[in-house]
């Protein structure tokens, strides 16, 4: 199993190997829930979901040793939803590369680096 700061960063290769498999279709929550009213139960739902991903990315920037786990949890899923969304846009992969240079970076700031 790799160590937390690694799979704060390695996490973009799960998601470029979904998206491989899948094609680039974007989060199914938030596309459900941008097109939802505001009191809808997707929007509910979608957010239950970023509050779930917040608090797994926050443990994991707790177990890297992260100094500002506050800081670090949000802007990992930040980079996140900007490949997601990006890479729907623009169909190109490389925008996962470039989040996960930037997720690299951000833990190296912030983490026990391997």
């Amino acid at each position: 199993m790799q160590r937390p700061a690694a799979q704060l960063v390695g996490l973009f290769d799960a998601l470029l190997d979904a998206l491989d498999r899948h094609g680039f279709f974007g989060c199914p929550f938030v596309s459900a829930a941008v097109e939802a009213p505001l009191d809808s139960e997707a929007r509910a739902i979608t957010v239950r979901h970023t509050e779930r991903r917040h608090a797994w990315l926050t443990e994991l920037a707790t177990e890297a040793g992260a100094g500002d786990r506050v800081a670090l949890a949000p802007q990992i899923g930040l980079l996140i939803d900007g490949a997601l969304t990006s890479g729907r846009l623009l169909q190109d992969r490389a925008v996962v590369d470039e989040a996960k240079g930037g997720a690299r970076s951000l833990v190296a700031q912030h983490a026990a680096w391997p």
